[in-house]
């Protein structure tokens, strides 16, 4: 029996973000220039010709997978950033705990890695990233931190140094998972990471001991 034209709509609507989920596994798993469309296509369930009706090359899935998953990350964390409601602390936290989650998701964290990787090759994928996420992050935490210092919360810092403090160790987890990390080895709690990393930035951010 042959499916309805509705549901035969429903899957082609769903074939982009299986394609892209395949795709996210399959740079995890080989790397951006080990991966092969003919494995994402298999891991879609597809063919390899049914894939390019929906992306011409790997960089435009790469393109999409930034577009569909970092980047609303970063839209989120900074719409919480920009609306602390007269607690900059806590702004911090809740942001942070959205970091966290994304520390957690291995085909979210995956894409920066391959970023990173593969800047020098595709630069137009690094200044899109560059635009849609960094900037977007790194303004919102920025402008966080100015007021947290004219209310008197933050100690009277460079506030670009204070932000590229606070993403450094996120950086540096995603790299470790995706490069240092060994088979089988215990992975650490995203959480547990972010609660600690708060506690030393905290601890020499603010003013008073009464904030933390």
């Amino acid at each position: 029996m042959q499916a309805s034209p509705k549901l035969r709509q429903r899957r082609a609507d769903a074939r982009p973000d299986e394609i892209l989920n395949a795709a996210a596994r399959c740079f995890l798993a080989c790397g951006f220039s080990g991966a092969k469309v003919e494995h994402i296509a298999a891991g879609a369930g597809l063919s390899k010709g049914a894939v390019y009706l929906y992306f011409k090359s790997k960089e435009e899935m790469l393109r999409a997978l930034i577009e569909r998953g970092v980047k609303r990350v970063a839209r989120t964390a900074a719409d919480r950033l920009d609306t602390d409601n007269g607690d900059p602390i806590q702004a911090l936290k809740e942001a942070a705990g959205i970091f966290a989650q994304v520390l957690s998701k291995p085909e979210l964290f995956v894409v920066p890695r391959i970023v990173i990787a593969e800047a020098g090759n595709f630069p137009e994928i690094a200044r899109l990233y560059r635009d849609e996420v960094i900037d977007v992050g790194k303004g919102a935490l920025e402008r966080l931190i100015k007021r947290g210092q004219v209310a008197g919360v933050f100690v009277q810092m460079d506030p670009q140094v204070v932000v590229r403090s606070l993403i450094g160790p996120f950086i540096m987890q995603m790299i470790w998972r995706t490069t240092f990390e060994r088979p089988g080895e215990e992975t650490l709690d995203p959480e547990a990471l972010v609660s600690g990393h708060l506690d030393i930035v905290l601890n020499g951010l603010c003013t008073r001991k009464e904030h933390q």
